[in-house]
């Protein structure tokens, strides 16, 4: 099985919107985080830290050992309605050089509920540099979910998921 997949699945169940924060389970599982609003995207970083979307428009980073929210930063125009909001994001395979997080989220455009892939810059403590690299796809409230995925080649591609009731599509789109 691939070791990304274990890794988002191990974190997967030690993050939880309950409140018994780091009180061991009967079988074993200790509560890392509490208190997220709608946890979307959870993947395990190269940096050994949990990095999690919430659909409100937070992006997030949590030392697995402590719980303590080591980065926050909130994306403004993400419009979370429904199972809409912040969804999928990947961080660039480079992302300790290079501070590439890649995020798809729903926002509103004269009046529409659309939806679009942006790339940030993490710089400090904040997200920077907003390059759009897909927008305008057509969004819903329900089943809107989104995914990102990075390849593992020489020349990375950026896939994206998506699954609504009228579209079902798979996009990809070179990332460098």
């Amino acid at each position: 099985m691939n070791p990304i997949l274990i890794a988002v699945m191990f974190s997967f169940t030690l993050i939880t919107c309950g409140d018994n924060k780091n009180k061991p389970t009967q079988s074993g599982i200790r509560i890392v985080k509490t208190g997220l609003d709608h946890p979307w995207e959870i993947i395990w970083g190269k940096d050994n830290h949990i990095w999690m979307t919430e659909r409100d428009g937070r992006v997030s980073s949590v030392d697995p050992a402590t719980g303590n929210t080591l980065f926050n930063y909130s994306i403004s125009d993400v419009d979370s309605r429904g199972e809409g909001g912040l969804l999928g994001m990947a961080l660039d395979p480079d992302f300790e050089k290079n501070g590439f997080i890649y995020v798809v989220y729903n926002y509103r455009e004269s009046g529409d509920y659309r939806e679009k892939l942006v790339r940030f810059t993490r710089s400090g403590n904040t997200l920077t540099e907003p390059k759009i690299l897909l927008k305008g796809i057509q969004a819903a409230g329900i089943h809107n979910g989104s995914r990102l995925w990075i390849s593992d080649e020489a020349y990375p591609k950026l896939y994206i998921t998506r699954a609504m009731q009228q579209i079902k599509a798979c996009l990809k789109k070179q990332i460098h």
